[in-house]
């Protein structure tokens, strides 16, 4: 696959001379505590190059949270480090720094104005306008009155407008939302869209929905890297050790 076809356009122009996807973003030696002081992760490696998609696996929600919020940028980890080349996403469906005093119109260009395509700041707004297919009154109405629903759309929504080479992934949220009224077609046809070509990293019990061909996975357990290789292998190991804790509780109860 030719190295722009998986980067973004904002990306691209500054590796079109490469002929091999560039590294987008590299952990060395991590580790990252959780907000309880437990150990999300530990001496975590990994690179994660356009084009790639991974998948993690772990029982502990600290730590999946925390290796999507470190490579988005959005945490750094107390010892090693995190680097970021590439137009990176933050969380989807998870967007921080929304105002509530500001209107959703509001929101949207000044989020867009910073991550989006230079030159393409209305198409961007129409976009997300047309996928939430909200009123006028709601679209310019304060962020903090409209009802969870928008307010969850607009993340989603915000995010999928942007052409970002790596997409994080927490599929608690996006799952939640898929079942809700408002996602339709053209939500789904986007998102496939952005997915198509572009990075991802992918946290869940369950990896979302065709994500499975060539991707590849890493299992934590207890804060440490217990396998990276293959989605399928990663994915038959997690459900291996999850086996046998329940069994193990289960004798612990008789």
């Amino acid at each position: 696959m030719a190295v722009l076809d998986v980067l973004s356009p904002r990306t691209g122009r500054r590796y079109a001379h490469r002929t091999k996807p560039p590294m987008l973003v590299h952990l060395e030696r991590a580790t990252k505590l959780a907000p309880s002081g437990a150990v999300a992760f530990a001496d975590l490696s990994l690179r994660i190059h356009a084009g790639q998609r991974w998948v993690v696996f772990s029982q502990e929600r600290d730590s999946r949270s925390a290796l999507l919020q470190c490579v988005a940028g959005l945490q750094q980890p107390e010892r090693g480090s995190v680097t970021i080349r590439g137009h990176v996403s933050w969380p989807l469906g998870q967007l921080p720094g929304l105002s509530g005093k500001f209107s959703c119109a509001e929101n949207s260009r000044f989020l867009l104005g910073i991550y989006g395509q230079r030159g393409h700041l209305e198409e961007e707004l129409a976009l997300v306008q047309e996928l939430m297919g909200i009123s006028r009154e709601q679209w310019c109405g304060p962020f903090s009155k409209q009802p969870v629903d928008i307010k969850s759309s607009l993340k989603l929504a915000l995010t999928l407008a942007c052409d970002f080479d790596l997409y994080v992934i927490n599929d608690t949220p996006l799952l939640a939302f898929r079942q809700s009224p408002r996602w339709k077609e053209p939500w789904q046809t986007l998102l496939e869209r952005r997915l198509q070509t572009r990075a991802v990293l992918s946290s869940g019990v369950q990896p979302v929905a065709g994500l499975e061909s060539g991707s590849r996975g890493l299992v934590l357990t207890e804060g440490k890297l217990a396998m990276k290789g293959p989605l399928e292998e990663c994915q038959a190991y997690f459900e291996a050790q999850n086996s046998v804790k329940d069994n193990n509780w289960k004798r612990r109860k008789i």
